[in-house]
Parts: C-alpha cells; sequence; structure tokens
C-alpha cells in the first residue's frame, strides 16, 4: 500500500485503508457474505468520484478519527457504519 497522504494513492487503495482502521478486511467481508461484491464495487466508485480525497487523505492520518467510521462527508458512510456495527 501507498502513503495515505500521497495524492497519487488509488481511490480502491483509500476504502481499503478507511476498512482496515476498523479492523475490517474487504475481501474477508466479502468472502463472508457480509458484503456483497456488487456492493464493493459501487463503493469504489463512489470514491473514484469523491470530491475531497485530499480531506480524506488528511482525515485518515489524524490520530482523533481512529474509532470514527468515516468523515461526514463520506459517500460510503453508511457502508462503513454496517461494518463498524457489524464488529460489535
Amino acid at each position: 500500500m501507498t502513503d495515505p497522504t500521497d495524492p497519487e494513492t488509488p481511490p480502491a487503495e483509500l476504502l481499503e485503508r478507511m476498512v482496515k482502521r476498523m479492523q475490517r478486511d474487504l475481501e474477508q467481508e466479502v468472502r463472508s457474505g457480509k458484503l456483497d461484491p456488487d456492493d464493493l464495487s459501487t463503493a469504489i466508485i463512489r470514491c473514484q468520484t469523491c470530491d475531497n480525497p485530499d480531506d480524506c487523505r488528511h482525515w485518515m492520518t489524524r490520530e482523533d478519527t481512529a474509532d470514527a467510521p468515516a468523515p461526514l462527508y463520506c459517500r460510503n458512510r453508511a457502508l462503513m457504519l454496517k461494518l463498524k456495527a457489524e464488529e460489535k
């Protein structure tokens, strides 16, 4: 994985990093059936079309966001909240 602050970090990698911050694994979520492959594809597209990738990169480097599922502006916030809820 590349440095999340690198502007060349691909959107799919930003999504994966966001999920890993919650101690989750996208591949495992798909294999276990908790995440539909089509939903993952949609989430990647949402990241690719995000208006805030630089803000996202910065958000992921902040210590005070470590337990947060995603920033309020995140197009995949609902997915992150769902994954976060499933960890309980």
